[in-house]
Protein backbone atom coordinates (compact mmCIF):
# COMPACT_ATOMS: atom_id res chain seq x y z
CA UNK A 1 0.00 0.00 0.00
CA UNK A 2 2.79 2.44 0.88
CA UNK A 3 4.52 1.70 -2.42
CA UNK A 4 1.29 2.39 -4.30
CA UNK A 5 0.96 5.73 -2.52
CA UNK A 6 4.59 6.50 -3.35
CA UNK A 7 4.01 5.82 -7.03
CA UNK A 8 0.87 7.94 -7.05
CA UNK A 9 2.76 10.79 -5.41
CA UNK A 10 5.61 10.56 -7.94
CA UNK A 11 3.17 10.40 -10.84
CA UNK A 12 1.41 13.55 -9.62
CA UNK A 13 4.71 15.40 -9.22
CA UNK A 14 5.83 14.47 -12.71
CA UNK A 15 2.46 15.23 -14.26
CA UNK A 16 2.72 18.79 -13.06
CA UNK A 17 6.45 19.33 -13.60
CA UNK A 18 7.06 17.21 -16.71
CA UNK A 19 3.78 16.59 -18.57
CA UNK A 20 3.50 13.98 -21.31
CA UNK A 21 3.44 16.57 -24.09
CA UNK A 22 6.71 18.17 -22.98
CA UNK A 23 8.79 18.59 -26.16
CA UNK A 24 11.58 16.08 -26.68
CA UNK A 25 14.10 18.92 -26.87
CA UNK A 26 13.23 19.95 -23.30
CA UNK A 27 15.32 17.06 -22.07
CA UNK A 28 18.40 18.88 -23.33
CA UNK A 29 17.37 22.18 -21.75
CA UNK A 30 19.54 22.46 -18.64
CA UNK A 31 17.33 25.06 -17.00
CA UNK A 32 14.18 22.96 -17.53
CA UNK A 33 15.84 19.88 -16.05
CA UNK A 34 17.15 21.77 -13.02
CA UNK A 35 13.69 23.25 -12.44
CA UNK A 36 12.24 19.75 -12.60
CA UNK A 37 14.83 18.59 -10.07
CA UNK A 38 13.88 21.32 -7.61
CA UNK A 39 10.22 20.24 -7.83
CA UNK A 40 11.17 16.61 -7.23
CA UNK A 41 13.42 17.61 -4.34
CA UNK A 42 10.50 19.44 -2.72
CA UNK A 43 8.48 16.22 -3.08
CA UNK A 44 11.23 14.24 -1.32
CA UNK A 45 12.34 12.13 -4.30
CA UNK A 46 15.98 13.20 -4.17
CA UNK A 47 16.40 11.55 -0.76
CA UNK A 48 15.48 8.07 -2.00
CA UNK A 49 18.22 5.64 -0.98
CA UNK A 50 16.92 2.07 -1.46
CA UNK A 51 17.26 1.39 2.25
CA UNK A 52 14.84 -0.24 4.68
CA UNK A 53 14.06 3.17 6.18
CA UNK A 54 13.30 4.68 2.78
CA UNK A 55 10.91 2.32 0.91
CA UNK A 56 13.79 0.00 0.02
CA UNK A 57 14.83 -1.01 -3.47
CA UNK A 58 11.17 -1.80 -4.20
CA UNK A 59 10.45 1.88 -3.70
CA UNK A 60 13.39 2.91 -5.86
CA UNK A 61 12.43 0.71 -8.81
CA UNK A 62 8.81 1.85 -8.47
CA UNK A 63 9.91 5.49 -8.67
CA UNK A 64 12.06 4.69 -11.70
CA UNK A 65 9.05 3.11 -13.43
CA UNK A 66 7.17 6.38 -13.00
CA UNK A 67 10.09 8.40 -14.34
CA UNK A 68 10.22 6.10 -17.34
CA UNK A 69 6.49 6.49 -17.89
CA UNK A 70 6.89 10.27 -17.93
CA UNK A 71 10.05 10.23 -20.09
CA UNK A 72 11.65 12.23 -17.28
CA UNK A 73 15.31 13.29 -17.73
CA UNK A 74 15.79 13.71 -13.97
CA UNK A 75 18.94 11.95 -12.65
CA UNK A 76 16.99 9.66 -10.34
CA UNK A 77 19.22 6.59 -10.83
CA UNK A 78 22.55 8.19 -9.87
CA UNK A 79 20.84 9.90 -6.93
CA UNK A 80 19.47 6.63 -5.56
CA UNK A 81 22.86 4.96 -5.98
CA UNK A 82 24.83 7.74 -4.30
CA UNK A 83 22.37 7.97 -1.42
CA UNK A 84 22.60 4.22 -0.99
CA UNK A 85 26.40 4.27 -1.21
CA UNK A 86 26.48 6.71 1.68
CA UNK A 87 24.12 4.43 3.64
CA UNK A 88 26.61 1.57 3.27
CA UNK A 89 28.78 3.34 5.82
CA UNK A 90 31.14 5.13 3.49
CA UNK A 91 32.33 8.53 4.63
CA UNK A 92 30.67 11.00 2.26
CA UNK A 93 32.96 13.61 0.64
CA UNK A 94 32.04 17.23 1.17
CA UNK A 95 31.19 17.47 -2.52
CA UNK A 96 28.20 15.17 -1.92
CA UNK A 97 26.63 17.41 0.70
CA UNK A 98 23.15 18.17 -0.46
CA UNK A 99 22.48 15.17 -2.70
CA UNK A 100 19.55 14.08 -0.57
CA UNK A 101 18.17 17.64 -0.48
CA UNK A 102 18.43 18.03 -4.25
CA UNK A 103 21.08 20.75 -3.98
CA UNK A 104 23.26 19.01 -6.55
CA UNK A 105 22.46 17.07 -9.73
CA UNK A 106 24.70 14.02 -10.12
CA UNK A 107 25.77 12.08 -13.20
CA UNK A 108 27.41 8.68 -12.84
CA UNK A 109 30.03 6.78 -14.86
CA UNK A 110 30.47 3.08 -14.10
CA UNK A 111 33.80 2.65 -15.87
CA UNK A 112 35.27 -0.82 -15.37
CA UNK A 113 32.06 -1.85 -13.51
CA UNK A 114 29.82 -0.93 -16.43
CA UNK A 115 29.72 -4.34 -18.10
CA UNK A 116 30.38 -2.90 -21.56
CA UNK A 117 33.97 -3.41 -22.67
CA UNK A 118 34.05 -0.01 -24.38
CA UNK A 119 32.83 1.94 -21.33
CA UNK A 120 36.39 2.91 -20.36
CA UNK A 121 37.86 3.39 -16.90
CA UNK A 122 39.42 5.98 -14.61
CA UNK A 123 42.02 5.98 -11.83
CA UNK A 124 42.29 8.17 -8.76
CA UNK A 125 45.86 8.96 -7.63
CA UNK A 126 46.61 11.43 -4.86
CA UNK A 127 43.22 13.10 -5.23
CA UNK A 128 43.54 13.50 -9.01
CA UNK A 129 41.32 11.59 -11.44
CA UNK A 130 42.52 10.55 -14.89
CA UNK A 131 40.93 8.38 -17.55
CA UNK A 132 38.28 8.27 -20.28
CA UNK A 133 34.73 7.01 -20.01
CA UNK A 134 31.72 6.60 -22.28
CA UNK A 135 27.92 6.23 -22.01
CA UNK A 136 27.64 8.77 -19.20
CA UNK A 137 24.07 10.01 -18.78
CA UNK A 138 22.74 13.25 -17.25
CA UNK A 139 26.01 15.12 -17.90
CA UNK A 140 24.45 18.15 -19.59
CA UNK A 141 22.60 19.28 -16.48
CA UNK A 142 24.90 17.72 -13.88
CA UNK A 143 26.65 19.69 -11.18
CA UNK A 144 28.83 16.72 -10.13
CA UNK A 145 30.16 13.56 -11.74
CA UNK A 146 30.43 10.30 -9.76
CA UNK A 147 32.97 7.91 -11.24
CA UNK A 148 33.50 4.27 -10.27
CA UNK A 149 37.17 3.48 -9.63
CA UNK A 150 39.01 0.54 -8.08
CA UNK A 151 38.92 2.26 -4.66
CA UNK A 152 35.37 3.56 -4.64
CA UNK A 153 33.44 6.42 -6.23
CA UNK A 154 35.39 9.56 -7.16
CA UNK A 155 33.35 12.77 -7.02
CA UNK A 156 34.28 15.52 -9.47
CA UNK A 157 32.76 18.94 -10.08
CA UNK A 158 31.25 18.83 -13.56
CA UNK A 159 32.59 22.25 -14.61
CA UNK A 160 35.89 21.87 -12.79
CA UNK A 161 39.41 21.74 -14.18
CA UNK A 162 40.63 18.61 -15.95
CA UNK A 163 37.25 17.37 -17.19
CA UNK A 164 36.25 17.36 -20.86
CA UNK A 165 32.64 16.51 -21.73
CA UNK A 166 31.67 15.52 -25.29
CA UNK A 167 28.10 14.54 -26.31
CA UNK A 168 27.68 11.35 -28.34
CA UNK A 169 25.14 10.82 -31.10
CA UNK A 170 22.67 8.08 -30.20
CA UNK A 171 19.12 7.20 -29.27
CA UNK A 172 19.27 8.61 -25.76
CA UNK A 173 17.94 12.14 -25.21
CA UNK A 174 19.51 13.87 -23.34
CA UNK A 175 22.53 12.31 -25.08
CA UNK A 176 25.17 10.16 -23.46
CA UNK A 177 28.56 11.83 -23.13
CA UNK A 178 32.20 10.90 -23.43
CA UNK A 179 34.04 12.18 -20.39
CA UNK A 180 37.81 12.56 -20.25
CA UNK A 181 39.68 13.39 -17.05
CA UNK A 182 43.20 14.75 -16.92
CA UNK A 183 44.22 14.98 -13.27
CA UNK A 184 40.85 16.43 -12.31
CA UNK A 185 40.54 17.25 -8.58
CA UNK A 186 38.31 14.61 -6.95
CA UNK A 187 37.15 13.37 -3.57
CA UNK A 188 36.70 9.69 -2.80
CA UNK A 189 33.67 7.85 -1.46
CA UNK A 190 35.59 4.77 -0.35
CA UNK A 191 33.91 1.43 -1.18
CA UNK A 192 35.24 -2.06 -1.72
CA UNK A 193 34.75 -4.05 -4.91
CA UNK A 194 31.77 -6.01 -3.60
CA UNK A 195 29.93 -2.80 -2.76
CA UNK A 196 30.66 -1.35 -6.19
CA UNK A 197 29.45 -4.54 -7.89
CA UNK A 198 26.32 -4.38 -5.77
CA UNK A 199 25.68 -0.79 -6.83
CA UNK A 200 26.23 -1.67 -10.50
CA UNK A 201 23.73 -4.51 -10.25
CA UNK A 202 21.24 -2.16 -8.60
CA UNK A 203 21.79 0.32 -11.42
CA UNK A 204 20.98 -2.28 -14.08
CA UNK A 205 17.77 -3.17 -12.27
CA UNK A 206 16.82 0.51 -11.96
CA UNK A 207 17.41 1.12 -15.67
CA UNK A 208 15.26 -1.86 -16.63
CA UNK A 209 12.56 -0.55 -14.27
CA UNK A 210 12.71 2.82 -15.98
CA UNK A 211 12.49 1.16 -19.40
CA UNK A 212 9.52 -0.84 -18.12
CA UNK A 213 7.72 2.37 -17.19
CA UNK A 214 8.33 3.74 -20.69
CA UNK A 215 7.19 0.50 -22.30
CA UNK A 216 4.02 0.39 -20.20
CA UNK A 217 3.17 3.99 -21.14
CA UNK A 218 3.75 3.32 -24.85
CA UNK A 219 1.64 0.17 -24.62
CA UNK A 220 -1.22 2.11 -23.00
CA UNK A 221 -1.06 4.64 -25.83
CA UNK A 222 -1.07 1.97 -28.52
CA UNK A 223 -4.07 0.22 -26.99
CA UNK A 224 -5.97 3.48 -27.35
CA UNK A 225 -4.68 3.83 -30.92
CA UNK A 226 -5.73 0.39 -32.17
CA UNK A 227 -9.14 0.78 -30.52
CA UNK A 228 -9.93 3.86 -32.62
CA UNK A 229 -7.83 3.56 -35.78
CA UNK A 230 -9.37 1.78 -38.76
CA UNK A 231 -7.66 0.05 -41.69
CA UNK A 232 -9.46 -1.78 -44.49
CA UNK A 233 -12.78 -0.95 -42.86
CA UNK A 234 -11.96 -2.57 -39.50
CA UNK A 235 -10.50 -1.40 -36.24
CA UNK A 236 -6.86 -2.42 -35.92
CA UNK A 237 -7.75 -4.13 -32.63
CA UNK A 238 -10.03 -6.53 -34.54
CA UNK A 239 -7.20 -8.13 -36.52
CA UNK A 240 -6.02 -11.39 -34.97
CA UNK A 241 -2.38 -10.69 -35.78
CA UNK A 242 -2.64 -7.41 -33.86
CA UNK A 243 -4.32 -9.15 -30.92
CA UNK A 244 -1.51 -11.73 -30.75
CA UNK A 245 1.15 -9.03 -31.00
CA UNK A 246 -0.33 -7.02 -28.15
CA UNK A 247 -1.06 -10.09 -26.01
CA UNK A 248 2.62 -11.04 -26.24
CA UNK A 249 3.57 -7.49 -25.29
CA UNK A 250 1.34 -7.62 -22.20
CA UNK A 251 2.95 -10.90 -21.13
CA UNK A 252 6.42 -9.36 -21.53
CA UNK A 253 5.45 -6.29 -19.50
CA UNK A 254 3.93 -8.30 -16.68
CA UNK A 255 6.79 -10.78 -16.63
CA UNK A 256 9.39 -8.03 -16.45
CA UNK A 257 7.53 -6.23 -13.66
CA UNK A 258 7.22 -9.41 -11.60
CA UNK A 259 10.94 -10.16 -11.94
CA UNK A 260 12.05 -6.60 -11.21
CA UNK A 261 9.88 -6.25 -8.11
CA UNK A 262 10.74 -9.73 -6.84
CA UNK A 263 14.48 -9.08 -7.16
CA UNK A 264 14.00 -5.78 -5.31
CA UNK A 265 12.00 -7.48 -2.54
CA UNK A 266 14.77 -10.04 -2.03
CA UNK A 267 17.31 -7.22 -1.86
CA UNK A 268 15.25 -5.47 0.81
CA UNK A 269 15.18 -8.58 3.03
CA UNK A 270 18.88 -9.24 2.40
CA UNK A 271 18.20 -12.52 0.61
CA UNK A 272 21.29 -13.86 -1.13
CA UNK A 273 19.40 -14.86 -4.27
CA UNK A 274 18.54 -11.25 -5.08
CA UNK A 275 21.43 -11.06 -7.57
CA UNK A 276 20.15 -14.15 -9.38
CA UNK A 277 16.74 -12.61 -9.84
CA UNK A 278 18.21 -9.19 -10.64
CA UNK A 279 20.25 -10.67 -13.49
CA UNK A 280 17.21 -12.68 -14.62
CA UNK A 281 15.13 -9.49 -14.63
CA UNK A 282 17.75 -7.66 -16.68
CA UNK A 283 18.18 -10.57 -19.11
CA UNK A 284 14.44 -11.00 -19.59
CA UNK A 285 13.49 -7.33 -19.51
CA UNK A 286 16.30 -6.13 -21.77
CA UNK A 287 15.24 -8.66 -24.39
CA UNK A 288 11.47 -8.48 -24.24
CA UNK A 289 10.99 -4.80 -23.50
CA UNK A 290 12.90 -4.04 -26.69
CA UNK A 291 10.73 -6.52 -28.58
CA UNK A 292 7.62 -4.96 -27.05
CA UNK A 293 8.82 -1.52 -28.07
CA UNK A 294 9.27 -2.65 -31.67
CA UNK A 295 5.83 -4.29 -31.72
CA UNK A 296 4.30 -1.14 -30.26
CA UNK A 297 5.89 0.93 -33.02
CA UNK A 298 4.60 -1.49 -35.65
CA UNK A 299 1.10 -1.06 -34.25
CA UNK A 300 1.38 2.73 -34.32
CA UNK A 301 2.59 2.74 -37.90
CA UNK A 302 3.76 6.11 -39.18
CA UNK A 303 2.34 7.88 -36.12
CA UNK A 304 5.08 6.35 -33.98
CA UNK A 305 7.83 8.00 -36.02
CA UNK A 306 6.68 11.58 -35.51
CA UNK A 307 8.78 13.25 -32.80
CA UNK A 308 5.87 15.40 -31.64
CA UNK A 309 4.17 12.17 -30.53
CA UNK A 310 5.08 10.51 -27.23
CA UNK A 311 5.98 7.18 -28.84
CA UNK A 312 9.50 8.07 -30.09
CA UNK A 313 10.72 9.26 -26.70
CA UNK A 314 9.62 5.98 -25.10
CA UNK A 315 11.23 4.01 -27.93
CA UNK A 316 14.49 5.86 -27.29
CA UNK A 317 14.34 5.33 -23.55
CA UNK A 318 13.61 1.62 -23.78
CA UNK A 319 16.41 0.78 -26.19
CA UNK A 320 18.96 3.04 -24.52
CA UNK A 321 18.26 1.64 -21.05
CA UNK A 322 18.05 -2.00 -22.15
CA UNK A 323 21.29 -1.93 -24.16
CA UNK A 324 23.45 -0.16 -21.60
CA UNK A 325 25.79 -1.76 -19.05
CA UNK A 326 26.22 -4.90 -21.16
CA UNK A 327 22.51 -5.41 -21.80
CA UNK A 328 20.90 -8.83 -22.00
CA UNK A 329 24.05 -10.71 -23.08
CA UNK A 330 26.07 -9.65 -20.05
CA UNK A 331 23.12 -10.43 -17.77
CA UNK A 332 22.73 -13.90 -19.27
CA UNK A 333 26.41 -14.62 -18.78
CA UNK A 334 26.30 -13.36 -15.19
CA UNK A 335 23.23 -15.48 -14.50
CA UNK A 336 24.99 -18.60 -15.76
CA UNK A 337 27.98 -17.90 -13.50
CA UNK A 338 25.74 -17.37 -10.47
CA UNK A 339 23.78 -20.56 -11.10
CA UNK A 340 26.96 -22.57 -11.66
CA UNK A 341 28.03 -21.73 -8.10
CA UNK A 342 24.82 -23.01 -6.56
CA UNK A 343 24.52 -26.36 -4.88
CA UNK A 344 21.38 -28.47 -5.15
CA UNK A 345 18.65 -26.70 -7.09
CA UNK A 346 20.00 -24.89 -10.12
CA UNK A 347 17.40 -22.11 -10.23
CA UNK A 348 15.88 -20.72 -7.03
CA UNK A 349 12.12 -20.51 -7.04
CA UNK A 350 9.81 -17.63 -6.30
CA UNK A 351 8.74 -17.40 -2.67
CA UNK A 352 4.97 -17.80 -2.82
CA UNK A 353 4.18 -17.21 0.85
CA UNK A 354 4.20 -19.31 4.03
CA UNK A 355 1.12 -21.38 3.20
CA UNK A 356 2.25 -22.20 -0.31
CA UNK A 357 5.81 -23.02 0.73
CA UNK A 358 4.56 -25.22 3.59
CA UNK A 359 2.47 -27.08 1.03
CA UNK A 360 5.57 -27.38 -1.19
CA UNK A 361 7.40 -29.15 1.63
CA UNK A 362 4.45 -31.52 2.16
CA UNK A 363 4.21 -32.20 -1.55
CA UNK A 364 7.89 -33.06 -1.82
CA UNK A 365 7.45 -35.59 0.97
CA UNK A 366 4.46 -37.06 -0.85
CA UNK A 367 6.43 -37.30 -4.10
CA UNK A 368 9.36 -38.97 -2.34
CA UNK A 369 6.99 -41.72 -1.23
CA UNK A 370 4.82 -41.99 -4.35
CA UNK A 371 7.19 -41.11 -7.17
CA UNK A 372 10.48 -42.64 -6.17
CA UNK A 373 13.86 -42.44 -7.85
CA UNK A 374 13.25 -45.95 -9.19
CA UNK A 375 9.95 -44.77 -10.68
CA UNK A 376 11.69 -41.84 -12.31
CA UNK A 377 14.40 -44.05 -13.78
CA UNK A 378 11.80 -46.45 -15.15
CA UNK A 379 9.85 -43.54 -16.66
CA UNK A 380 12.91 -42.36 -18.58
CA UNK A 381 13.30 -45.80 -20.16
CA UNK A 382 9.75 -45.90 -21.51
CA UNK A 383 9.04 -45.08 -25.17
CA UNK A 384 8.80 -41.34 -25.63
CA UNK A 385 5.16 -41.48 -26.71
CA UNK A 386 4.23 -43.16 -23.40
CA UNK A 387 6.20 -40.89 -21.08
CA UNK A 388 4.08 -38.70 -18.83
CA UNK A 389 1.14 -41.12 -19.00
CA UNK A 390 0.27 -43.37 -16.05
CA UNK A 391 -3.17 -44.48 -14.90
CA UNK A 392 -1.66 -45.81 -11.67
CA UNK A 393 -0.05 -42.48 -10.79
CA UNK A 394 -3.28 -40.69 -11.70
CA UNK A 395 -5.10 -42.76 -9.10
CA UNK A 396 -2.39 -41.93 -6.54
CA UNK A 397 -2.91 -38.23 -7.26
CA UNK A 398 -6.61 -38.72 -6.59
CA UNK A 399 -6.02 -40.63 -3.37
CA UNK A 400 -3.69 -37.88 -2.19
CA UNK A 401 -6.36 -35.21 -2.82
CA UNK A 402 -4.09 -33.51 -5.34
CA UNK A 403 -6.64 -33.46 -8.16
CA UNK A 404 -9.16 -31.48 -6.14
CA UNK A 405 -6.89 -29.05 -4.26
CA UNK A 406 -8.86 -25.92 -5.05
CA UNK A 407 -12.36 -27.38 -5.16
CA UNK A 408 -14.77 -25.56 -2.85
CA UNK A 409 -16.47 -27.45 -0.03
CA UNK A 410 -20.19 -27.33 0.73
CA UNK A 411 -19.67 -23.83 2.16
CA UNK A 412 -17.88 -22.63 -0.96
CA UNK A 413 -14.45 -22.51 0.71
CA UNK A 414 -11.46 -24.11 -1.01
CA UNK A 415 -8.85 -25.94 1.05
CA UNK A 416 -6.05 -24.58 -1.16
CA UNK A 417 -5.68 -21.53 -3.35
CA UNK A 418 -4.07 -20.68 -6.70
CA UNK A 419 -0.59 -20.41 -5.17
CA UNK A 420 -0.77 -24.01 -3.95
CA UNK A 421 -2.04 -25.01 -7.38
CA UNK A 422 1.01 -23.32 -8.90
CA UNK A 423 3.26 -25.17 -6.43
CA UNK A 424 1.65 -28.44 -7.51
CA UNK A 425 2.39 -27.74 -11.17
CA UNK A 426 5.98 -26.64 -10.43
CA UNK A 427 6.81 -29.66 -8.29
CA UNK A 428 5.20 -32.20 -10.62
CA UNK A 429 7.10 -30.77 -13.57
CA UNK A 430 10.36 -30.65 -11.62
CA UNK A 431 9.92 -34.29 -10.61
CA UNK A 432 9.00 -35.40 -14.13
CA UNK A 433 5.81 -36.93 -12.74
CA UNK A 434 3.33 -38.42 -15.26
CA UNK A 435 0.39 -36.00 -15.02
CA UNK A 436 -0.67 -35.80 -18.67
CA UNK A 437 -3.73 -37.99 -18.18
CA UNK A 438 -5.30 -35.84 -15.49
CA UNK A 439 -3.97 -32.31 -16.06
CA UNK A 440 -6.69 -31.13 -18.45
CA UNK A 441 -9.38 -32.97 -16.48
CA UNK A 442 -8.52 -31.60 -13.03
CA UNK A 443 -7.23 -28.14 -14.04
CA UNK A 444 -9.68 -27.25 -16.81
CA UNK A 445 -12.71 -29.55 -16.97
CA UNK A 446 -13.45 -29.85 -13.24
CA UNK A 447 -13.57 -26.07 -12.56
CA UNK A 448 -16.02 -25.63 -15.46
CA UNK A 449 -18.29 -28.36 -14.09
CA UNK A 450 -18.12 -26.95 -10.56
CA UNK A 451 -19.01 -23.47 -11.72
CA UNK A 452 -21.48 -24.13 -14.53
CA UNK A 453 -22.55 -27.78 -14.37
CA UNK A 454 -26.02 -29.06 -13.51
CA UNK A 455 -26.46 -31.02 -10.29
CA UNK A 456 -26.77 -34.20 -12.37
CA UNK A 457 -23.53 -33.51 -14.24
CA UNK A 458 -21.69 -32.76 -11.00
CA UNK A 459 -22.96 -35.96 -9.39
CA UNK A 460 -21.86 -37.99 -12.40
CA UNK A 461 -18.46 -36.45 -13.12
CA UNK A 462 -16.91 -34.94 -10.00
CA UNK A 463 -16.36 -38.13 -7.95
CA UNK A 464 -14.57 -39.78 -10.88
CA UNK A 465 -12.55 -36.63 -11.55
CA UNK A 466 -11.54 -36.51 -7.88
CA UNK A 467 -10.36 -40.15 -8.03
CA UNK A 468 -8.27 -39.58 -11.17
CA UNK A 469 -10.42 -41.81 -13.36
CA UNK A 470 -11.42 -39.17 -15.92
CA UNK A 471 -8.94 -38.23 -18.64
CA UNK A 472 -9.81 -35.18 -20.70
CA UNK A 473 -8.81 -33.69 -24.04
CA UNK A 474 -9.68 -30.24 -25.32
CA UNK A 475 -11.83 -29.83 -28.42
CA UNK A 476 -11.37 -26.18 -29.36
CA UNK A 477 -9.22 -25.75 -32.48
CA UNK A 478 -10.61 -26.42 -35.96
CA UNK A 479 -9.21 -26.26 -39.51
CA UNK A 480 -10.36 -22.64 -39.90
CA UNK A 481 -10.60 -21.69 -36.24
CA UNK A 482 -7.35 -22.14 -34.36
CA UNK A 483 -7.11 -19.66 -31.53
CA UNK A 484 -10.03 -17.69 -33.02
CA UNK A 485 -12.97 -19.50 -31.45
CA UNK A 486 -15.42 -16.99 -32.88
CA UNK A 487 -14.83 -18.64 -36.28
CA UNK A 488 -15.54 -22.22 -35.20
CA UNK A 489 -18.00 -24.21 -37.32
CA UNK A 490 -18.71 -27.28 -35.21
CA UNK A 491 -22.49 -27.29 -34.64
CA UNK A 492 -24.56 -28.62 -31.77
CA UNK A 493 -28.26 -29.00 -32.58
CA UNK A 494 -30.71 -29.90 -29.85
CA UNK A 495 -33.05 -32.86 -30.38
CA UNK A 496 -35.20 -33.51 -27.34
CA UNK A 497 -32.93 -34.05 -24.35
CA UNK A 498 -29.83 -34.56 -26.51
CA UNK A 499 -27.55 -32.53 -28.72
CA UNK A 500 -26.27 -33.80 -32.06
CA UNK A 501 -22.77 -32.48 -32.71
CA UNK A 502 -21.26 -32.25 -36.19
CA UNK A 503 -17.82 -30.92 -37.02
CA UNK A 504 -14.08 -31.44 -36.80
CA UNK A 505 -11.45 -30.64 -34.18
CA UNK A 506 -7.66 -30.48 -34.57
CA UNK A 507 -4.56 -30.67 -32.37
CA UNK A 508 -6.19 -32.73 -29.63
CA UNK A 509 -3.46 -33.79 -27.19
CA UNK A 510 -4.12 -37.12 -25.44
CA UNK A 511 -7.41 -37.59 -27.30
CA UNK A 512 -6.67 -41.30 -27.90
CA UNK A 513 -6.34 -41.82 -24.13
CA UNK A 514 -9.13 -39.46 -23.07
CA UNK A 515 -12.37 -40.65 -21.57
CA UNK A 516 -14.03 -37.30 -22.33
CA UNK A 517 -13.55 -34.27 -24.58
CA UNK A 518 -14.26 -30.74 -23.38
CA UNK A 519 -15.66 -29.55 -26.68
CA UNK A 520 -16.70 -26.10 -27.90
CA UNK A 521 -19.55 -26.02 -30.41
CA UNK A 522 -21.83 -23.39 -31.88
CA UNK A 523 -25.41 -23.66 -30.62
CA UNK A 524 -26.74 -20.43 -32.15
CA UNK A 525 -25.36 -19.73 -35.65
CA UNK A 526 -27.36 -16.52 -36.09
CA UNK A 527 -26.40 -14.53 -33.00
CA UNK A 528 -23.96 -11.62 -33.37
CA UNK A 529 -21.18 -11.07 -32.59
CA UNK A 530 -19.89 -14.50 -33.53
CA UNK A 531 -18.06 -14.83 -30.23
CA UNK A 532 -21.47 -15.49 -28.68
CA UNK A 533 -23.68 -18.51 -29.30
CA UNK A 534 -20.92 -20.97 -28.34
CA UNK A 535 -21.34 -23.64 -25.66
CA UNK A 536 -19.07 -26.17 -23.99
CA UNK A 537 -19.97 -29.86 -23.99
CA UNK A 538 -18.45 -32.77 -22.12
CA UNK A 539 -18.47 -35.58 -24.65
CA UNK A 540 -17.56 -39.19 -23.75
CA UNK A 541 -15.12 -40.49 -26.34
CA UNK A 542 -16.84 -43.90 -26.54
CA UNK A 543 -20.00 -42.51 -28.13
CA UNK A 544 -20.86 -43.65 -31.66
CA UNK A 545 -20.09 -41.21 -34.46
CA UNK A 546 -16.66 -40.14 -33.17
CA UNK A 547 -13.59 -40.83 -35.30
CA UNK A 548 -10.11 -40.09 -33.95
CA UNK A 549 -7.20 -39.85 -36.38
CA UNK A 550 -3.63 -39.61 -34.98
CA UNK A 551 -0.65 -37.59 -36.18
CA UNK A 552 2.77 -37.42 -34.52
CA UNK A 553 3.97 -34.12 -33.09
CA UNK A 554 7.65 -33.21 -33.00
CA UNK A 555 7.73 -33.44 -29.18
CA UNK A 556 7.09 -37.17 -29.28
CA UNK A 557 3.38 -37.40 -28.48
CA UNK A 558 0.39 -37.88 -30.75
CA UNK A 559 -1.97 -35.11 -31.73
CA UNK A 560 -5.39 -36.05 -33.02
CA UNK A 561 -8.09 -34.97 -35.40
CA UNK A 562 -11.59 -35.67 -34.12
CA UNK A 563 -14.39 -36.13 -36.64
Amino acid sequence: MEIDLLRESVARSLEGAWPALTPLEAGEDTDRVRTLWRVLAAAGQTGLAATADDFGLVGAVSVCMEHGRAASPAPIVPTVLLNHAVSLGASAPAMLNGVGEGAILPAIAYGAFDGDASAGSAELVSGKLSGALRFVEDVGSASHLAVFTADGIAIVTADGDGATLTPEVGLNIPPFHRVAFDRAPAQLLALDRDALEKLATMARLLYVARALGAARRAFTLVLEHVSTRKQFGRLLAQFQAMQHKLANAEIALRGTEELVLYAAKLFDVDEGDWRVFAEAAVAFGSTYLRQTSIETHHAFGAVGYAEEHEAPRHFRRIHADCCRMGGAIRAQQALVRLLAKREGEVMPGFWLGKRAEAFRAELREWLAANWTQADRAAERKRPRKDQGISAEFSRKLGEGGLLSLTWPDENGVAAKGPREQLVLVEEMEAAGAPTMLTSAASWLMAPEIIRHGTPELKAEMLPALRRGEVYAALGYSEPEAGSDLSSLRTRAVREGDDYLITGQKLWGTMTDRATHILLAARTDPEIQPKSKGISLFIVPTNLPGITIQPQMAFYGHLLHTVL
